[in-house]
């Protein structure tokens, strides 16, 4: 509801009804007849003048005592003054009731109320309007309050005492009034107005009930006197417009009684509800908080008899306060908690009691909490204005609430991802130390995670390579990716692992700071071990390479050789028999020297491998064709290639494979027609190459052994050869960075594969 949909516009209704009967009789000159019914002037009078003058007073004594506000005491004197005043004055002039004044003492009497009236109401609404009110609160509020209605009852009776000696100026005459009630009337009535229209700007700001039937009393009051001014005879027309108007002031001002102020809520007393609708700083905060963004409320707290909190009344809202609870103003604002939202009392979060401490002890508060009711999560500051008020700001939490619980649960699942996955990780600082040792890194080094973490990060080094090892650390604090870094990691017994890293450097928001490192480790100890066992293994390879190639081959030579000479000497004294064992002695020493070679040529593979270079394949098969141009045309082959790549490899190495697997195909040949074609595919990341062919094929289940050493599916009397071929185009494929395999079929042929990658394998020169 906006602070102008409270003015019903039924509430105008007398008011512009007077308005119209004055602006008739001025503009019509109408003076009507003589009405004076002196016991109905004199009852009403003492119902709608003098009685509500007594009770406001009382009213605005009490709520001076509750807030110590002059304008507050200021408008129970003013009643008070001219009420009484009033009502003498129509006694006076009422016949058989024991006082007869003349019209112009009574009249004296009773402008001097009026004027008295609207200069103190005009005095208060300048205080509240300033916001001046100029707080009393002290020990001494009861003497004031007393010694200030004493002065007004002296004033009232010097007033009737000088009046009825004749001793003040003639207000009203048998011709007429006279200019100096004119005057004091006009002026009455500026005042008056002037009330109405701050008391009136001061309810658009606090939009408190009170202020607005109050502003509607001094309107009406200030149209009485139009009538009393250009009044003549007392019971004329005009004269009793006016009077209509003073009773009409009467019932704005009861209401303004009986009005449940906005700001209070509950079962507040009259003297509480007036004392918060004419203290200033509620118009304030009110004001400012409507136009917050976060929600808003003022509650009076509810205690029981031990003083203990049981409910609170909500007194104000602004709209934020709708938009973060769902709760409508009109459905809340006095209303008690527990009626809005029922359950309340039961919720764990124990709303009530931490409001009720606010409200009673004055200590502000600052918290989170869920509302069961609502079902959201909210973030409140509570303080107290005064004791058992207090007021809430807070916002709705749930949307963030709900986001840092998923950012627990990603840290969780980060954490737990982190704890146990299979690889040691490892998180250090800025200053090196360790944050975060996961459950294979315990494995790894024996530390529990607990007795490392804060600790600093050499303590994981060897000390014979910890300086080499903090190099490398540096260089990731500085931003650097590990790809992939060996590192030796001390074990808490002492012995030393070899880890393969890699690492990544997490920064500020910003990216001008470090926050942490986190790296990722491999053991790879075993494989360190294996290659060095690789290592001593091919070079006791190479050593009986050099061993068959100069101390065995000798000696074979000399006995192939001999036997050839003995043979070509004794030729005619041997029989058959003895040349037979000659030449079996002879093929054997041939083929050991042959196998040799192979093996020779087996090991020479990565020593004696040249480095790599671009290499066109088309030139290769060329080469191969020469090569075998004799066996091809004795086999009456056939044998095409398409248009081969350039590749990156050791030119004579790849020579051997193709002239291996051109070689095979023409040895392992039916009699049919041999047809061999060559071809080649593009891959991601290497170069594969097919040389097919339709001869005898061979037994998949043998297709892993081919290429083994000395692997041999047929004899040699079958097909001649070592068995080492394959095996040697296998080691070569694989210093390429590549793979060769066959695919085969019994009877049908065979295709056999292999691969070159396109970044560079093992470069050995």
């Amino acid at each position: 509801m906006t602070r102008f949909e409270r003015f019903r516009w039924f509430e105008f209704i007398p008011l512009l009804i007077l308005i119209a009967a004055i602006g008739f009789l001025l503009a019509s000159g109408y003076k009507g007849p003589i009405f004076e019914p002196s016991y109905l002037a004199f009852a009403l009078h003492a119902v709608f003048v003098f009685l509500m003058a007594i009770v406001l007073a009382i009213v605005s004594g009490r709520a001076f005592l509750v807030s110590g506000s002059m304008n507050i005491l200021l408008l129970g004197i003013a009643p008070f003054v001219s009420g009484t005043l009033l009502m003498v004055a129509q006694w006076g002039i009422t016949p058989s009731l024991g006082l007869t004044l003349s019209v112009n003492t009574a009249t004296t009497i009773g402008n001097i109320g009026i004027f008295s009236a609207s200069v103190l109401l005009f005095l208060s609404a300048i205080l509240a309007w300033t916001g001046r009110e100029s707080d009393w609160a002290s020990s001494h509020m009861k003497t004031i309050l007393g010694i200030s209605f004493l002065v007004s009852i002296a004033l009232v009776l010097v007033t009737v005492t000088l009046s009825a000696s004749d001793m003040l100026p003639p207000f009203f005459l048998s011709t007429g009034s006279t200019l100096l009630r004119q005057v004091i009337l006009v002026f009455s009535g500026i005042f008056l107005v002037s009330g109405a229209f701050m008391f009136g700007w001061k309810y658009l700001r606090t939009r408190s009930q009170i202020l607005y039937w109050y502003a509607l009393g001094l309107t009406s009051f200030s149209l009485s006197l139009i009538g009393l001014v250009y009044t003549t005879r007392i019971g004329e027309a005009m004269n009793w417009c006016g009077r209509i108007g003073l009773y009409l002031a009467g019932v704005y001002f009861l209401l303004a009684v009986l009005s449940r102020n906005t700001l209070q809520g509950g079962d507040v007393s009259v003297s509480e509800r007036w004392a918060d609708a004419f203290k200033n700083d509620s118009g304030q905060w009110i004001t400012f908080f409507d136009n917050m963004i976060d929600g808003f409320a003022y509650h009076r707290i509810i205690t029981d008899d031990k003083g203990q909190p049981v409910d609170y009344v909500f007194l104000e809202v602004n709209d934020a306060f709708e938009k973060m609870t769902g709760l409508k103003k009109e459905n809340v604002v006095g209303k008690k908690v527990t009626e809005a939202l029922p359950g309340i009392e039961k919720d764990p979060a124990n709303w009530i009691g931490t409001y009720g401490k606010v409200a009673l002890t004055g200590e502000p508060i600052r918290f989170e909490n869920r509302s069961i009711q609502l079902k959201k999560w909210y973030e409140v500051s509570a303080y107290s204005p005064k004791k058992g008020y207090f007021i809430t700001v807070f916002e709705d939490a749930t949307e963030r609430k709900r986001m840092e619980e998923e950012l627990r649960e990603a840290k969780d699942f980060l954490g737990n991802l982190i704890d146990y996955a299979n690889a040691p990780i490892i998180v250090w600082d800025p200053n090196l130390r360790i944050t975060r040792f996961n459950h294979a890194f315990e494995h790894l080094t024996g530390y529990e995670s607990s007795s490392v973490i804060g600790r600093e990060l050499k303590l994981l080094f060897p000390e014979d390579s910890r300086a080499a090892s903090m190099t490398q650390i540096d260089r990731a604090i500085l931003g650097e990716h590990w790809e992939s870094v060996e590192i030796p990691i001390m074990r808490i017994d002492g012995s030393t692992r070899t880890v393969l890293w890699n690492s990544a450097t997490l920064f500020s928001p910003g990216k001008d700071q470090v926050m942490a490192t986190i790296a990722q480790g491999q053991d790879i100890t075993e494989r360190k071990n294996a290659e060095e066992n690789l290592k001593r293994s091919n070079a006791e390879l190479q050593q009986f390479a050099y061993v068959a190639s100069h101390d065995l081959q000798e000696p074979l030579r000399m006995v192939v050789n001999y036997l050839s000479l003995l043979d070509l000497r004794y030729k005619n004294q041997l029989d058959d028999k003895a040349r037979g064992y000659i030449n079996f002695a002879v093929e054997g020493g041939v083929r050991m020297r042959t196998l040799i070679d192979d093996l020779l040529a087996y090991s020479r593979v990565e020593s004696q491998g040249r480095p790599f270079a671009p290499v066109d394949m088309n030139v290769v098969m060329a080469r191969t064709m020469d090569m075998f141009a004799h066996s091809i045309e004795e086999a009456g082959a056939s044998i095409v290639w398409t248009v081969l790549p350039i590749v990156n490899a050791d030119e004579t190495q790849i020579l051997q494979v193709m002239q291996n697997l051109v070689g095979n195909a023409i040895k392992f040949r039916r009699s049919e027609p041999l047809k061999v074609q060559m071809s080649y595919e593009n891959e991601a990341l290497e170069d594969v190459f097919s040389v097919k062919d339709n001869g005898i094929g061979l037994n998949m289940a043998y297709s892993e052994q081919i290429f083994q050493m000395f692997q041999r599916l047929h004899t040699k009397e079958e097909y001649p050869g070592t068995g080492v071929g394959l095996a040697i185009a296998k080691r070569i494929i694989e210093r390429h960075g590549g793979r060769i395999w066959v695919e085969s079929e019994e009877g049908k042929g065979s295709t056999f594969f292999f691969s070159i990658a396109r970044t560079k394998g093992r470069n050995a020169g």
